[in-house]
């Protein structure tokens, strides 16, 4: 019997841990303008497009609006990656909640003395190896300082390979991003490039293939250095090494993606419904350096906030309990049932055990009596025998 119920008890839990569960990668440099381009229409394909990140050391509240802003953009067929270090358990349950799959960063980050920023496309790289047939197009954009407003593949045809980079406003002859090219390139060539438009390492996107290439050769000429910046290394492969004559650049701040940290203020718009528009006036996909303008800031945490995503949440975990009650309630009447099945059998065999050892019982009691009587009736017998006779 108690076997029985603890068989029972086990079914029942493994149950409800099911239910839980349920409920658990043209010669030469292209500059395009994109005032004079179309619309791109993204090709058919089975695969999904990707998107990916990696963040150490943040807090949600730091983090939240790249989150929350990225499920309200309308992703079809996406799957959102994150590499993820240094972050509290509640953080990463909140990521998740978002539809987000999480990976831990492996410490030995903090062995090689190198950032977040460079360690990244190392992470990409391995994990576009194991995962590139799974993937179409891939978009990476700092986590911190971004947001999205639309679906940015929409806007590419991946039946061709591509890799897209976007700039942002600012010279190539400003101090920070001289030292950070020099890192790479002697004075010479730092000369040949000074003049072109700086290309953010923050945005990029393009096929898998391509987008896998970019990760491998960045990554290979960061890991050696130490004290770099990776957006120094970009502009040294594409405008020096010249490793990717086709890649696409983007001119400026047109449809796409707004990378806004230097643009002047007076060039921001939002709508009535307090999205930021691009140059041309529409609605940008993809906002990256919002944070540096702090006049927008505060209307974007208000627009995104996560309230509805704890209270959608919440919304399941009562329908979630609902279920699982239900099932409870049947389960327990089930169990109800079978044990006083159980009992009664148990019942049964034990009544029908007592009749038959009772007989038994009664038989040597009888036989135990028997030999009483003869051993008495012996006794009388002997006792008078040895009486003298007169």
């Amino acid at each position: 019997m108690i076997n029985f119920c603890f068989f029972i008890l086990t079914v029942f839990s493994f149950i409800l841990k099911l239910n839980s569960i349920k409920s658990n990668n043209i010669s030469g440099i292209n500059y395009l303008n994109l005032r004079k381009l179309n619309f791109f229409t993204s090709s058919k394909s089975n695969k999904k497009n990707l998107v990916i990140g990696s963040i150490i050391n943040y807090s949600w509240s730091k983090i939240e609006l790249y989150f929350i802003s990225l499920i309200k953009a309308g992703f079809h067929d996406c799957d959102f990656v994150l590499f993820v270090g240094g972050i509290s358990n509640e953080t990463v349950k909140k990521i998740e909640s978002c539809g987000v799959i999480t990976y831990k960063i492996s410490k030995k980050i903090f062995r090689l003395k190198t950032t977040i920023n460079n360690f990244r496309w190392k992470l990409y790289e391995d994990f576009l190896k194991e995962n590139k047939n799974k993937y179409n197009m891939v978009f990476t954009a700092d986590v911190r300082d971004t947001i999205f407003q639309k679906d940015i593949f929409q806007y590419y045809d991946s039946s061709k390979s591509f890799l897209g980079v976007f700039l942002e406003d600012g010279s190539m002859r400003s101090k920070a991003n001289r030292i950070w090219v020099q890192k790479f390139c002697n004075e010479s060539e730092y000369k040949k490039i000074e003049n072109e438009a700086v290309i953010c390492s923050g945005t990029l996107i393009g096929t898998v293939d391509k987008f896998l290439e970019f990760s491998h050769d960045l990554w290979d000429i960061l890991k050696d250095k130490k004290r770099v910046v990776d957006q120094g290394g970009a502009n040294y492969l594409i405008y020096c090494k010249k490793l990717f004559n086709d890649c696409l650049i983007i001119k400026d701040n047109h449809y796409f993606v707004m990378t806004i940290g230097m643009t002047d203020i007076k060039n921001v718009f939002l709508d009535k419904d307090d999205n930021i528009l691009n140059f041309d006036g529409q609605i940008a996909a993809v906002v990256h350096q919002y944070d540096r303008k702090h006049n927008i800031v505060d209307k974007l945490r208000i627009k995104f906030n996560d309230s509805f995503i704890f209270t959608k949440n919440n919304n399941k975990e009562k329908d979630n309990v609902i279920k699982i009650e239900k099932k409870a309630k049947y389960i327990f009447l089930f169990i109800v049932q079978i044990s006083v099945i159980m009992i009664c059998f148990f019942c049964y065999i034990a009544r029908k055990k007592r009749k038959k050892s009772q007989k038994i019982f009664k038989k040597v009691k009888l036989k135990v009596y028997k030999k009483k009587i003869k051993t008495k009736k012996f006794k009388l017998i002997s006792n008078y025998s040895m009486i003298p006779q007169e």
